[in-house]
């Protein structure tokens, strides 16, 4: 199909504000569907058409839609002050009102775009505009308080802001400002109007991105709290072996490669956008249903496999105990024991891959961090038979601290037979204002995985106060001991899969 391309088409906001805005229209008679893109990073930044990890614009208007890539605003060559969030809202509202109003639309609009290009999208559907039919959020989050910036208690992203911060510094202070769940960050997230929002969405996520932890939950609060049967009926989830960073998405990384058919590529992003929109958007009902709403890929097998939904519904949660003398076991620990590390804020433990923003995440090796004295690591007996945790992994520890402040983090890590210890997922509990010396249970948030755990692997945990520069470092120096016994059962709760 052959179109015609308009550059910097100025779309008026309800202040005055006009954003430029770029469009590729297919010649013939019209109307057409259209698909809209808003980016911070530049509409006219020629990696943006050419990266993997987004749909093939030609691919679209060939299949007859008009696509639309706009500046948001004060970006690029839009005018205005760029806010990040601030405005993005209102902005696609306008926008989506000039779109309809186009003599080449038929009315019906359906949003994409990775990262930031997701923000718009969550913000602008809870306002249930009538031209949205859907969106496809590419590794991004309904709410920025908990990705990229926070933990979900609260521990500050060091690594988003040295790295998204370096591009747009004046966000960072505004981050600083706000270490609370407020007001401030309630306005910029649609995470609270999930029963508001009544089009379908296609999110595509990696195993470690930043954003993955709200990936899956967006995809679940949708399913059951969606303001339509379209929209908990449309959801879809794609999630592979990627990080965030550009490049990143080959599935092949310095420690740990997934083989060829693990890339993004080879995931057949444009045909997975394609045949969304053009069943919400488009309308087309010609199609079969898809009856598989998931598509993960499993690490440890390397395999891409279809399932019914998430968490995938035949998830058995199992409690593997901490015991004496680094031992992780299925069974509840008989003697009580107590393991003891010293946290140092001026020696916090490194971060090591896993999943932050920049371009060291991903699965790296973690035998330096675990031969630290301030890390304490709990492993399972070599496996006999293949174990698969797939889903939200959760800690459970019982600890005490010298300290009233303290940080603890929990790591999840696949052991190989020639002794690599592959990070699959991690998190951190801030604690705050704790009577020292008393014992405490904790509940950890460690992230979410889909990995078969091989025979001649081990499960490990890890379990230390810091994971820097992933999460800033509390500035505290401390004494920690975690309980572990009948009297304090502190364990490693994982989402098991058993199939015959």
């Amino acid at each position: 199909m052959t179109f015609s391309v308009e550059v910097d088409v100025l779309v008026p906001m309800r202040d005055g504000i006009a954003l430029a805005t770029n469009l590729w229209r297919p010649d013939g008679p019209g109307p057409f569907p259209a698909l809209l893109l808003r980016t911070p990073y530049g509409k006219d930044d020629a990696e943006l058409y050419g990266n993997p990890k987004l749909p093939d614009v030609f691919e679209l208007v060939a299949a007859g839609y008009v696509v639309v890539a706009q500046d948001v605003r004060g970006t690029s060559r839009s005018s205005g002050l760029f806010e990040p969030h601030v405005h993005e809202a209102a902005d696609t509202l306008d926008t989506l009102a000039w779109l309809t109003a186009q003599p080449w639309c038929d009315g019906s609009v359906g949003m994409w775009g990775g990262s930031y290009m997701g923000f718009s999208q969550w913000l602008a559907a809870p306002h249930a505009p009538v031209a949205l039919r859907a969106i496809a959020p590419t590794m991004s989050s309904a709410d920025p308080y908990a990705a990229p910036w926070r933990s979900p208690s609260g521990a500050l992203s060091e690594d988003a802001v040295l790295t998204w911060g370096a591009r747009f510094p004046g966000w960072v202070d505004t981050v600083g400002a706000h270490p609370e769940r407020d007001s401030f960050w309630q306005a910029i997230s649609a995470s609270d109007d999930y029963d508001r929002i009544t089009v379908p969405a296609l999110q595509v996520g990696g195993w470690y991105d930043v954003f993955i932890r709200e990936t899956v939950r967006s995809y679940a609060m949708m399913r059951q709290h969606g303001g339509s049967a379209a929209a908990r009926d449309g959801q879809r989830l794609l999630i592979g072996p990627w990080a965030h960073a550009d490049g990143m998405d080959l599935g092949t990384f310095a420690d740990r490669s997934f083989g060829p058919a693990s890339s993004i590529k080879a995931a057949g992003i444009t045909d997975e956008h394609l045949r969304f929109f053009d069943r919400w958007v488009r309308g087309r009902t010609d199609r079969p249903e898809e009856p598989h709403r998931v598509r993960i890929f499993v690490m440890g097998i390397d395999e891409w496999r279809d399932e019914l939904d998430w968490p995938l519904p035949d998830t058995r949660r199992t409690g593997f105990f901490l015991a004496g003398n680094g031992v992780l076991t299925r069974e509840a620990a008989e003697v009580d024991a107590v393991s003891t590390y010293r946290y140092d804020p001026e020696q916090p433990v490194p971060s090591a891959g896993g999943t932050v923003l920049g371009a060291s995440a991903g699965p790296a090796d973690q035998s330096a961090v675990e031969a630290r004295d301030d890390v304490l690591c709990f492993s399972t007996d070599v496996l006999e038979h293949p174990v698969e945790v797939t889903g939200e992994v959760t800690l459970v520890l019982h600890v005490s601290s010298s300290a009233s402040d303290t940080d603890f983090t929990g790591k999840l890590v696949d052991v190989h037979p020639d002794g690599k210890a592959i990070v699959l997922c991690e998190g951190i509990q801030r604690t705050r204002h704790r009577e020292p010396g008393e014992v405490y249970q904790l509940t950890i948030d460690v992230g979410v995985t889909a990995n078969v755990f091989r025979p001649g692997h081990r499960i490990r945990l890890e379990v230390s106060s810091s994971c820097f520069p992933r999460y800033d470092r509390s500035p505290t120096s401390a004494v920690i001991q975690v309980h572990h016994g009948p009297a304090h059962p502190s364990r490693l709760d994982l989402p098991l899969i058993e199939r015959a």
